[in-house]
């Protein structure tokens, strides 16, 4: 998570590194592969523990803000499935 976390905040600190660029940059985009592998991906496993992200979006305004989102579910041997997502917006 950490990893995809920093790819994304790179990614908008590039876009948003020249004001007065250009705005066709602005839209939704989705996660469609992580290292070249379909959703859902194992983003982190152990023996008692699996975290998989199943898809995530990324929501550039023209306003310089923006909004990501990652979805995702953990199992565990004794809790069984659990939904999460985790959003913020900038």
């Amino acid at each position: 998570m950490r990893r995809l976390v920093a790819l994304l905040s790179v990614g908008i600190a590039g876009a948003c590194a020249n004001p007065t660029g250009p705005n066709d940059i602005v839209g939704t985009y989705f996660l469609r592969t992580v290292d070249g592998s379909p959703l859902p991906v194992i983003a982190w496993q152990s023996t008692t523990e699996k975290l998989e992200w199943t898809g995530g979006s990324l929501s550039l305004r023209a306003n310089h803000s923006f909004s990501d989102s990652i979805s995702g579910h953990t199992l565990t041997i004794a809790d069984g499935d659990r939904t999460l997502v985790y959003a913020r917006l900038w």
